[in-house]
Order: C-alpha cells, then structure tokens, then sequence
C-alpha cells in the first residue's frame, strides 16, 4: 500500500470515515433492474424454455444429507434467513417456469441473507471490511458481499495515526458469493434438482449484475463526489453526496428500463461474457465498471438536481419526494446530460446481462444440458412486442 497524495482524499481522516464513506446503499440496482437483467437477457434462451417442479430447500438438503441449519452455517448466511416460495401459485411439487424462477430469485441475495453475517460468525470478517460497512447494522452490513473494487481501497494506517494509505489490494466479497452459490447450482443439476440449481443460479448472477453498477466497483467513483464547507473537505458532506447520487442512479434506471428502448435492447442484446469460472466473470465485469466509474459518476453529478441543504436534507426522502421529481422534470430538458446518463446506464446493463449469459453458459458447459424438465410451447420470436410487454409489465 502506499499514502495518497490527491487533495480530496484529505477528507478520509479515520477509520470512521472510512467507514461512513461505505455506508451508503448496498443495494447495487433495485429489484426492477435485476428482474429485467435475468427477463431480458435469458429469454431467448431455449435451454430455459420451460418448466421445472418447485421443491423446498428442506427437501433438497435432506436429499444430499444436509439440513437447512447445515446450509446457513456452512456458507454464513444470516441465521435468521429463510427460503420460502414466492412465485404465485408455487408449492413443493408446483410446475413453475425456468424464467419466473430466474427473474423472481434473482432478488433473494437483497432479502436478508447477507445481513448481520460479521455480527453472528465471530472472527469471519477481516478488520479491513469495515471500510465496506461490514459491522454496521441492517442493510449496510450486506455491502462487502455486494462490492468489489478491483482497484482497492483507501484505510488509515492505524486508528492512533489516521494518515489515510491506499491498498492495492481488491477487497469485496462478491466474485467470492458469485462462485459459491454457481457451484451449488452445478451440485443440484447434477444431482437431478432442476429448480434449486435455477434458483442458485439466480443468486450466483445477483452478485455478477451488481458489481455492473460503478458505484459498487469503486469507493469513491469521482472526486467530484467530495464534499466541501468554507473550502475544506467534510466528511459528512462527502457522505451525503455519495449517498444521493449511488441511490439517484439506481433508482432512475429502475424507470429507465421501462421506458427507455435503447435500454431493454442492449440488454436483450448482450452478447455472453467469457470467463472460465463465475468468480471470474464477476472480476471482469468489476473491472469494466471501475474503468468507467467517474465517467458514471460524474453524468449522475450532471444529471440530477443537487442535494438541497445538504447538512439537513435525507437523501432518500429528497428522492421521493414531488421536489425532486419537480427539479428533476426541469433538468431533464438538458438532452445531452440525459444522453449521457443513459449511455452510460445502457453500457452498465449491458455487462450485467452479458455476466448472466456467461453464467448459464458455464453452467451448461458443467452440467451438460439445459435446467427445465418440461418445455413449453415454441413462441414466436418477435422481441420487439416482447419487449414493450415486459416494460408496459414493469410500469404497472
């Protein structure tokens, strides 16, 4: 590791603050986007093509001589973590469609799995981790497993002498959670358990689509984001504007593939990352996000209407509020800062279907056939009526 020279980085002065900077949202897309990641970008896919007969996770375990107790401990999961059905109509035994299960699951990582998990298994975080919020309470203690930053992180040498260092080292755990469910999604396709090894399959793309996001791949995307008062670097300022602008670019693209067209088409279009190993195609698209973080950054900084009051104003009640919406209407007559948002937002989606296509394939590749058990009948191929349905879908 080395110490940082660049001015904004003055502003990281303690662990603390490190720590806060990491405090932002852990979610990298919202529920919507993920949803339309796994639709769009394995739709056309014919191995996924039909159905598969839903089957509790009791009963899967108890078929490789585990419990779910076992299950939750082996791969540290929130102790409190249950794993319901959620799919309307679906029932141990219930036929459900490969997709549904996919584009329902693909979810189940944000559900709480991943919460409390450096609280409950004493000694399995490392003390850097805290620079990712691991010890928090609630949804910021899921981060580290959301996040990589393959280009490492920035930490004081130690708490007596907070001089802020940067490690080389990548830190984040979401190439590692990646690798671990698509191994448990091979174990249950070779073992004759169609539906958990498509559900594992959805959590194991989970994480390869959220390091798609910039503001996951990097601990501060531009500074930029820096925060300031009377001239000077502020910590809470710099924490608020991180905050704002990670949860406006989510939040908006959640509308963005509804409505946007050039956004559903570059996702359905993706083409398949390559890598021999899902942790591997999860460090690639982390690569490609950090390489264009700032670029991100700053088009969010472009695009959206300051943070008012930034000392007072919460930022998530800003970004629901009739305000927001008000100044946001207002900006969005600025064409070219919306062009390059959405530029932006598209090459982001892209990586995170083209990571989903790379999953399923090296899961075939493993496994040597397809997931549903059943097909459905051939539908015609007409994308583009398939695609305004799953936006028109999404706005309802």
């Amino acid at each position: 590791m080395r110490a940082l020279r660049p001015a904004f980085l003055a502003v990281l002065t303690s662990s603390a603050v490190l720590s806060a900077l990491c405090a932002s949202p852990s979610r990298a897309w919202d529920a919507p986007t993920h949803t339309a990641l796994a639709s769009l970008s394995l739709q056309g896919d014919p191995a996924l093509g039909g159905l598969v007969f839903a089957e509790s996770l009791d009963d899967f375990l108890a078929s490789q001589g585990e419990t779910v107790g076992q299950f939750v401990s082996e791969l540290k999961l929130n102790p409190s973590t249950s794993f319901g059905f959620k799919i309307p109509g679906e029932a141990s035994g219930a036929s459900v469609r490969v997709l549904d299960v996919f584009s329902t699951y693909i979810n189940e990582p944000d559900w709480g799995m991943d919460q409390g998990v450096c609280a409950a298994y004493a000694g399995y975080c490392g003390r850097d981790l805290a620079f990712m919020g691991a010890f928090q309470r609630g949804l910021p203690s899921q981060a580290f497993r959301h996040m990589y930053w393959p280009g490492g992180y920035v930490k004081t040498l130690n708490p007596s002498l907070p001089i802020p260092v940067h490690v080389r080292r990548p830190i984040g755990q979401a190439p590692d959670r990646s690798q671990l469910f698509f191994d448990w999604s091979v174990r249950a396709g070779r073992a004759g358990h169609p539906y958990w090894a498509a559900r594992f399959l959805a959590w194991s793309m989970h994480y390869a689509q959220d390091v798609s996001q910039p503001f996951h791949a990097a601990q501060l995307p531009s500074p930029r984001l820096e925060g300031r008062r009377f001239g000077l670097p502020d910590v809470k300022r710099t924490v608020k504007k991180l905050t704002y602008y990670h949860l406006a670019f989510e939040s908006y693209v959640d509308g963005l593939v509804a409505s946007e067209p050039s956004l559903t088409t570059a996702i359905a279009s993706a083409p398949a990352l390559t890598g021999i190993s899902a942790a591997a195609v999860t460090r690639a698209v982390a690569a490609k996000s950090l390489a264009q973080a700032r670029r991100a950054a700053d088009a969010a900084l472009a695009f959206f209407p300051p943070l008012p009051d930034i000392d007072h104003t919460d930022p998530q009640t800003y970004l629901e509020s009739a305000s927001f919406q008000r100044a946001l209407a207002a900006r969005a007559t600025d064409f070219a800062a919306r062009g390059e948002f959405v530029s932006i937002a598209s090459s982001c989606l892209a990586e995170g279907a083209g990571a989903s296509r790379a999953l399923v394939a090296l899961y075939f590749q493993q496994v040597g056939s397809g997931i549903a058990v059943r097909r459905l009948p051939a539908a015609p191929a007409r994308l583009p009526a398939r695609l305004a349905a799953f936006a028109a879908a999404l706005q309802r």
